[in-house]
């Protein structure tokens, strides 16, 4: 219960090496008022054997959200298989609780990841930029994967115009050369509101291919509201990865 992190760290190591002795004196702290406290005790249950962790209870078991968060958490600490759990945890009506499953997968495979992280997809609200942070982060080295999958399991239309604002938030975050022509056209689209046209233009500017900068040199030459944003970006990547 110190305010001192240091002294805090002597107890937690000081209960983890009594193992199993420790885990009815732990355990107790789940009923405290204080969620820090449930939580820490969450969390160290997990450090103290197969007792420890039973009496912890799976992620699933938890009704808080902010335990499920820190139960899944102490499962990755010890290095516990979490995939079939992330699965399950996928569809959670928290969305706080995705947000910790999507950034758990940003070192996994495709093949292990795909799958859960179209379910996570599917729970973006086109609103909450953390959450789209998080999808983005999960789905590092495998955004071209994703977003093949997203197009065809949304069932996006093939108008980018028609995009839904969670789909072209998501493609946004995953800017991959297969979106190239589809952002060049919601960045030309006038029955577009400007911000998202804008947005069209940021994307193509984060793509690190000719065909971007192709697209980008193409609005440059266009007279219209974003002739200037583009030249900036033209003039700004062509120090660098263009």
């Amino acid at each position: 219960r110190s305010p001192a992190v240091n002294v805090r760290a002597i107890g937690l190591e000081g209960l983890k090496a009594r193992g199993a002795a420790a885990v009815d004196a732990v355990a107790a702290l789940l009923r405290d008022p204080n969620p820090f406290m449930r939580g820490r005790a969450l969390y160290l249950l997990y450090q103290l054997g197969p007792e420890g962790r039973q009496r912890a209870g799976t992620p699933e078991s938890q009704a808080d959200p902010a335990m499920k968060i820190a139960a899944y958490r102490a499962m990755r600490r010890l290095g516990l298989d979490v995939m079939p759990v992330a699965a399950r945890l996928a569809r959670d009506a928290d969305a706080g609780v995705r947000r910790e499953v999507a950034l758990s997968l940003r070192d996994q495979p495709a093949a292990a990841a795909l799958d859960i992280l179209v379910d996570l997809a599917r729970g973006f609200d086109g609103k909450d930029r953390s959450y789209l942070e998080a999808l983005g982060t999960g789905a590092s080295g495998k955004e071209p994967a994703l977003y093949d999958r997203l197009r065809r399991e949304l069932r996006v239309p093939p108008d980018p115009v028609a995009w839904t604002p969670a789909f072209s938030w998501i493609a946004w975050r995953l800017h991959v050369p297969a979106s190239v022509t589809d952002f060049a056209a919601r960045a030309r689209a006038a029955k577009l509101p400007l911000e998202e046209r804008r947005r069209a233009i940021d994307a193509l500017a984060f793509i690190d291919v000719p065909a971007a900068s192709d697209a980008m040199l193409k609005l440059a030459g266009a007279n219209g509201p974003l002739r200037e944003l583009a030249i900036w970006w033209l003039l700004n990547r062509s120090s660098n990865a263009w």
